[in-house]
């Protein structure tokens, strides 16, 4: 059986969140240096303190402005998975009312085999099958049995 997904999510650059990541951690890094700089203020001549404060605060807001291209893009990367989430529950809702619909019209019932490592549903056509546990597994509730060809 072909079972192709639904919902793709390997067209996602998320090299965007590490490079963001990695940058918030300098960034975080360099505000703690200047906490400690301004809790020994005194152990320096004022001159040497603010030359240093300075050069710190300047790295701070480049950083800053570095970070802001990347959050705009991790914002588009999140929306793009929410609406793909989004598509994947209202799918689900819908194979879940086609499934109670099918068991209500007195279809007897088929358990999943447990070959498959997915919990014990009740059988449904293949194609909310596959919706189903693309939405269970995006929710990571249960891994998917359909391997995708």
């Amino acid at each position: 059986m072909n079972t192709k997904p639904i919902v793709d999510f390997n067209d996602l650059d998320l090299s965007v969140l590490d490079e963001l990541a990695e940058l918030q951690a300098r960034r975080t890094l360099l505000v703690g240096r200047l906490t400690q700089m301004d809790e020994r203020r005194g152990d320096v001549a004022p001159a040497v303190y603010l030359r240093v404060r300075a050069d710190d605060e300047q790295q701070r807001k480049k950083l800053e402005g570095e970070e802001q291209p990347l959050k705009h893009n991790a914002r588009s990367i999140y929306a793009r998975v929410r609406d793909r989430i989004d598509a994947l529950e209202r799918e689900e809702g819908d194979a879940r009312l086609n499934l109670q619909e099918r068991n209500l019209t007195c279809v007897k019932p088929r358990l999943m085999p447990e070959s498959t490592g997915a919990p014990l549903i009740l059988a449904m056509p293949s194609k909310y099958a596959s919706v189903f546990y693309q939405f269970l597994a995006a929710k990571r509730i249960c891994p998917s049995p359909l391997k995708s060809n």
